[in-house]
């Protein structure tokens, strides 16, 4: 019953939204106005009041629209791309909040368990906010901390845009429904670190540990100590963050080898240990002094299992060397690509997708498109999207934007190409073709075991509902079917 109550509430709330901010009168010109240029600025009006709604819906909708900013396919262009400007900052809670966190996380005020403390936060988002601090040792650490009462927060706001969505998908044409499971899955993979710090910690430490060998890269340091599961301290890194790019180039740094570099610790961290940063932006890297790339905040990671991360490597390696034939097969073997989609219209179609890419810079490409691009084929061949290959778009993304804001005439893969084809020939080898196939073999074990499992397990009983919450979700459906209505149209004529 509280969950109906919930519900209704942030229906009223989000119909107040789109009629505050005009979101409900820009779209009844999209009824009538036909001229392309025309469709083209109401759509992106639409975009730039979803910019200022979605923050005030809650921590995931902020989450949820990062992700569907690279979805041009499913939104259109224009909306998409105006969303790409939607940032996770908020106003920092109080620095009372903040006492009373540490008072009930270690039963210590703040002054027993550092030497000081920045009472203004240096950086504040939907999830957390961060403080400066200095250990009771003198070492400078960085504070994050977890806004109270977040995970109550974030959970029902999962739940609102499950429900939201299934009405929406009623009113949009089929070619353009909303996956949800793909966006929910991803989400929820995400906040099962971000809102538990201990776990965000352990991610560091497991990255720390894969990339111990590797050059060029640091990852800070934790002091579990002085971390629980609303709190996490780590070291504090100095440096300049990776946007601005005047500074570099005053601290003599040169901009071609950072972007190098940056290319091959993503390459490293997706398909050599299937474990990445996924939540890379500006903020989180630093370039340090000696020319160093130092990354932060480690809320959102992805990992990647044995299947896909060779999956992502032979892709990867594929496009580079223009063996889409390869590329074609690797789809249809791993069963992304179900059986009965042509072959041959395939691999035609991923030519189409690494022409424009190998060989040429950033500058003559357009992510958004080659985004949309790559989806819409998905969506036409009927191909498995996983919540995981979402978070390494919207990474690849990320990345590239910071290689063309530092040097908009380099191509960062290209750049990195001779590194990837040694790695790739030493570990796509024989060797990795027998850890493959015995990998294969263990899963057709794991499947037939898994048959013979279910086949012994029974199924539980349905629970029914009572009369008077029948009415309550009657109302709930009956505001649904209004906002499904005005978003519906949105997603059918993008």
């Amino acid at each position: 019953m509280r969950s109906c109550l919930k519900l209704i509430f942030f229906l009223i709330k989000l119909l107040f939204l789109c009629v505050r901010y005009g979101l409900v009168f820009s779209i009844i010109p999209m009824f009538v106005v036909k001229e392309p240029t025309e469709r083209s600025k109401i759509k992106t009006s639409i975009g730039k009041k979803l910019v200022i709604i979605l923050p005030k819906l809650g921590p995931a909708f902020i989450k949820l629209g990062q992700i569907l900013s690279t979805r041009g396919d499913l939104l259109g262009a224009d909306i998409a791309n105006s969303m790409l400007s939607l940032q996770d900052k908020l106003p920092s809670f109080a620095i009372q909040t903040v006492e009373k966190i540490f008072k009930s996380e270690f039963g210590a005020n703040i002054e027993d368990m550092f030497l000081s403390f920045d009472q203004e936060s240096v950086a504040a988002a939907s999830i957390a906010q961060v403080h400066k601090a200095i250990t009771k040792d003198g070492v400078p650490v960085a504070v994050k901390i977890l806004r109270p009462k977040i995970s109550k927060a974030y959970m029902d706001n999962l739940r609102v845009i499950k429900t939201f969505s299934h009405l929406v998908n009623l009113f949009v044409k089929k070619k353009k429904r909303i996956k949800i499971n793909e966006a929910l899955e991803t989400l929820k993979k995400s906040s099962e670190i971000e809102l538990d710090l201990r776990l965000e910690g352990a991610a560091a430490e497991k990255i720390k540990e894969n990339c111990k060998r590797d050059m060029n890269l640091h990852i800070p340091k934790i002091y579990w100590q002085l971390t629980s599961k609303n709190i996490l301290t780590s070291e504090w890194i100095d440096g300049i963050p990776i946007n601005q790019r005047d500074k570099l180039i005053g601290a003599n740094l040169d901009l071609n080898l950072i972007i190098e570099k940056l290319a091959v610790i993503f390459f490293n961290q997706a398909c050599r240990d299937g474990f990445f940063h996924a939540d890379i932006h500006p903020g989180n890297i630093i370039i340090k002094q000696n020319g160093d790339i130092a990354m932060v905040d480690f809320g959102i990671v992805c990992y990647l299992d044995y299947e896909l991360k060779t999956f992502v490597a032979e892709v990867v390696y594929g496009f580079l060397n223009k063996d889409y034939t390869k590329i074609k097969e690797i789809h249809f073997q791993t069963g992304f690509v179900p059986k009965g989609q042509s072959e041959y219209k395939f691999e035609l179609a991923c030519i189409s997708i690494g022409e424009p890419i190998v060989g040429k810079s950033l500058e003559e490409i357009s992510l958004s498109k080659l985004l949309k691009h790559l989806f819409e084929i998905s969506r036409d061949f009927s191909v498995t999207i996983h919540p995981e290959l979402l978070l390494l778009h919207k990474t690849i993304l990320t990345i590239e934007g910071t290689g063309h804001y530092l040097n908009p005439k380099i191509n960062m893969w290209n750049l990195a190409s001779p590194w990837i084809q040694s790695w790739a020939k030493k570990n796509l080898g024989a060797r990795w073709k027998l850890a493959k196939l015995n990998y294969q073999k263990n899963q057709f074990i794991n499947k037939i075991k898994h048959v013979i499992d279910n086949s012994i397990t029974g199924s539980g009983m349905q629970k029914q509902h009572s009369p008077f919450k029948h009415h309550v979700l009657v109302i709930v459906a009956g505001l649904f079917l209004l906002i499904g209505l005005i978003l519906g149209r949105i997603l059918s004529s993008s």
